[in-house]
C-alpha cells in the first residue's frame, strides 16, 4: 500500500508515496476518509526521519515533498508541522518544519515574498540555546515567540 511505502528505505519511493497519499486525501472521498488519520501518521513518521542525525539520501531536500504533503492535509498536517517546530529536542526537525510552514515552496516554484512577509516568517523561526534571533539582512534581534 502507499501507506506502507512511506516506510521504504528507497527515499524516492517513500517521498513519492507521501505526495500520492496527499493527492488522494485532499479529495476527501468517502472511501479514503477513514484512512486519513493513518495517512497523517505515516507522513508524520516519514518527516520525523529527517531530523538530527539524518543520513537518508534525501536529507537535504526530502522535507519538501513530505512537508508539502502534510500542508495539503490541513489543518491536521499543519498541526503536525507546528508540533515539530515547537519541540526542543531536535533542532534540525524544528528548522525543517519552520521552513515548510513559513517558507513555502511547491513543485519547483519560486516563491516571492515582501520584506515584511519575510521578516514575519523569520520571527517565527525556532531558536535554540537561548541566543538572539537575527532578522535576515538587518542584524537586529527579533523577539522570540
Amino acid at each position: 500500500t502507499l501507506i506502507a511505502a512511506t516506510q521504504r528505505n528507497d527515499v524516492m519511493v517513500a517521498d513519492r508515496a507521501a505526495t500520492s497519499l496527499a493527492a488522494l486525501a485532499v479529495r476527501r472521498q468517502k472511501e479514503v476518509e477513514p484512512l486519513r488519520p493513518r495517512i497523517i501518521e505515516a507522513l508524520k513518521n516519514l518527516f520525523a526521519k529527517l531530523g538530527d542525525g539524518c543520513t537518508r539520501a534525501d536529507a537535504d531536500w526530502g522535507y519538501r515533498p513530505v512537508g508539502n504533503a502534510l500542508l495539503r492535509l490541513a489543518p491536521e498536517g499543519e498541526a503536525v508541522l507546528q508540533a515539530f517546530m515547537d519541540q526542543r529536542q531536535d533542532k534540525r526537525l524544528a528548522e525543517l518544519a519552520w521552513k515548510t510552514l513559513h517558507i513555502r515552496q511547491d513543485k519547483g516554484t519560486f516563491s516571492e515574498v515582501t520584506e515584511k512577509e519575510n521578516d514575519e516568517a523569520f520571527k517565527k523561526r525556532p531558536v535554540f540555546g537561548g541566543g538572539p534571533r537575527l532578522l535576515p539582512g538587518k542584524g537586529s534581534e527579533a523577539p522570540a515567540h
